[in-house]
C-alpha cells in the first residue's frame, strides 16, 4: 500500500491504512488517554519540555515524557535539517517530537491507533510530521529516505512481523531488510535494542520484555515472546539484511533513558 491510499481522521490527524486492525498490532501501556490529555492542555511539548516533566508519575509516563528520551540522537550530527527522515514504531511520539524538530520531513509510523494520535498530539505544532497508523511492512516505500530508525522495534519482530516465522532471527531480519529497502544509497539505519548480553541481566535484573531472570541469556526457551541480541547476533543480521557498513555505540545506563553514550570502536 502508498501512502497516497491512506486517509486522513479528522479528529487526530493521523494517517490510517483503511485495512489496518487494532487487533492486528495489540501494543499498549496504559498511559495513552492519560498523555493524550495531558499533551492536549500543555503549551510546550518540546522534546526538552519541563512543563511535561512535572506530568510524570510512574515508568510508562517517565518513558514519554522525560527529558531524556532524545539523549540518544542528540549526539550524533547526522545530516542537513533538509533531510527526509523515516520513524519506524513512533510509539507516544517522544523521538518523534525530537526528529521534528531537528529535521525538515518525518514519516512516523506506529501500529496502535491509541499511540499514533499521542504521537501526532506530542508534535501537532510540527508542519514537518506525518504520522501514519499501520503495519510499516504493509506499506511500500520507495528508496527516498536519509535516515531510518528502528528504536525499540526489531524485539517484536517475532510477535508482528509478516509470515510469522518460529525464527526470530528470520523475523528480524525481514525488518531490517524492510529498512534498508527505504533508504538512499547513502541512507543511515538508527537502530536501538536491549543487549541481551548485557551485565544487568547476569546480575540477575529481569529480562525488560518477559519479566523473567535469565531469560535471554538462556536464548528465550519460551514461544511467543519479544527477543534481544548480543552486539554480535546483531551484526550479522544487519549484514544479512545488507548492511555493509556498521557502528556500536553502547548508551548507559541503556537507550531508553541514556545519559553517557560511548563509541565502541
Amino acid at each position: 500500500m502508498d501512502i497516497q491510499d491512506f486517509f486522513l481522521d479528522e479528529k487526530s490527524g493521523v494517517l490510517v491504512n483503511p485495512s489496518f486492525q487494532e487487533s492486528d498490532l495489540p501494543y499498549l501501556d496504559g498511559s495513552e488517554e492519560y498523555l493524550l490529555k495531558i499533551l492536549g492542555q500543555a503549551k510546550d511539548k518540546n522534546s526538552l519540555s519541563w512543563e511535561l516533566k512535572k506530568y510524570i508519575k510512574d515508568w510508562p509516563t517517565l518513558y514519554h515524557l522525560t527529558l531524556e528520551r532524545a539523549n540518544l540522537l542528540r549526539c550524533f550530527d547526522f545530516c542537513n535539517h533538509e533531510a527526509k527522515i523515516l520513524e519506524l514504531g513512533a510509539g507516544c511520539g517522544a523521538i518523534t517530537r525530537y526528529l521534528g524538530e531537528k529535521f525538515a520531513t518525518v514519516f512516523a509510523v506506529e501500529g496502535s491507533f491509541p499511540r499514533a494520535r499521542v504521537a501526532k498530539k506530542r508534535c501537532s505544532d510540527l508542519k514537518g510530521v506525518s504520522v501514519l497508523c499501520a503495519n510499516f511492512l504493509d506499506i511500500n516505500f520507495q528508496k527516498e529516505f536519509d535516515i531510518v530508525t528502528l528504536i525499540g522495534v526489531l524485539e517484536y519482530a517475532p510477535l508482528f512481523g509478516r509470515n510469522f516465522t518460529t525464527n526470530p532471527k528470520a523475523s528480524a531480519v525481514q525488518f531490517l531488510r524492510f529498512a534498508n529497502q527505504a533508504l538512499k544509497d547513502k541512507g543511515l539505519l538508527v537502530l536501538a535494542i536491549e543487549n541481551k548480553l548485557g551485565l544487568k541481566y547476569f546480575s540477575g535484573a529481569k529480562e525488560d520484555h518477559s519479566g523473567l531472570t535469565f531469560d535471554g541469556i538462556e536464548g528465550y526457551p519460551r514461544k511467543n515472546t519479544a527477543v534481544t541480541f548480543s552486539k554480535f547476533e546483531l551484526e550479522g543480521l544487519l549484514r544479512q539484511a545488507g548492511f555493509g557498513e556498521i557502528e556500536f555505540f553502547l548508551p548507559f545506563p541503556d537507550y531508553k533513558l541514556p545519559s553517557v553514550i560511548i563509541n565502541a570502536q
